[in-house]
């Protein structure tokens, strides 16, 4: 199937890369999570299509770009790899990709101009607006609540029915509440019982909802409940707490302001390609 942007055919390879590289956001972004890899791949080629209308969009406005500009560029190009010699080199290119390079930084330089164009008139936030975004979500500011923790799980999935797990993980419990140390029952209870059961340092969101609920509610030193989670059954120690800690306003406030100028630049640069896509041409066939 190809793809094309008002005349201008997309290779497979184009949007190939940009699918790759959504996989690759997936596993840091809940919301790409929840997506089908379908869905991952519409995502990839909304995306190629809104870059390949901005990049029309600039040639068309900035088609006569002084060549003194392009070659300051590749100059300044040159000089972060101490010339032209070891910028080809490191990326594995010959004299015949010269040309080739200086038409990348002439679109890039369409493109940069475009963006400042249309983003131009954005104020960047005051500082009223900076400290409201930061007590609105000072949670995010930070570092999370963390836990050194260890379990006893007995799974209901892999063999076992429901009531021979819940009764071995009772009888680890007699056990701890005997006094038996936590380690000793988890090596011969657990399903899991490397290094006793224990899970090391991990923060809040790590494990599952069901899981952080118990055990971030417990102090250290602390023995859980029986409780379940989609695995099966646990029982829980904490061994030690580290408290997260709210990063100051002051020591974020730079970066937060830019964060927030960048976002309404963003939403401008969108409704922009809306906008355009209205006329584009998009075809699949």
């Amino acid at each position: 199937m190809t793809l094309k942007v008002n005349n201008q055919e997309i290779s497979d390879e184009i949007l190939e890369q940009e699918y790759q590289q959504i996989l690759q956001q997936q596993q840091t972004n809940p919301e790409l999570q929840q997506m089908s890899p379908a869905d991952l791949y519409s995502v990839a080629r909304e995306n190629v299509i809104d870059h390949f209308l901005l990049r029309q969009s600039a040639e068309e406005t900035f088609n006569d770009v002084p060549e003194k500009d392009i070659e300051k560029r590749y100059g300044e190009l040159l000089e972060r790899f101490d010339g032209e010699a070891n910028f080809l080199e490191k990326n594995r290119l010959t004299e015949s990709d010269i040309g080739h390079v200086k038409e990348t930084l002439r679109k890039d330089f369409q493109l940069s101009k475009l963006i400042w164009q249309i983003t131009d008139e954005i104020e960047k936030p005051d500082d009223d607006t900076v400290y409201k975004e930061y007590t609105t979500n000072i949670t995010h500011f930070g570092t999370p609540d963390k836990l050194d923790a260890s379990h006893i799980v007995k799974h209901t999935n892999k063999g076992e029915s429901p009531e021979q797990a819940m009764a071995k993980i009772k009888e680890a419990e007699a056990k701890l509440k005997a006094g038996d140390d936590f380690l000793k029952v988890a090596e011969e209870y657990s399903d899991c019982p490397s290094k006793g059961g224990s899970l090391g340092e991990f923060p809040r969101g790590q494990m599952v909802q069901r899981f952080d609920d118990v055990v971030f509610k417990l102090k250290a030193n602390q023995v859980s409940e029986i409780f379940e989670t989609e695995f099966g059954y646990h029982i829980a120690k904490v061994h030690k707490v580290t408290p997260g800690q709210i990063t100051p306003f002051g020591e974020i406030k730079e970066r937060l302001a830019e964060g927030l100028y960048n976002q309404a630049k963003a939403k401008v640069v969108d409704a922009y390609i809306a906008d355009i896509r209205k006329d584009a041409s998009i075809e699949e066939s």
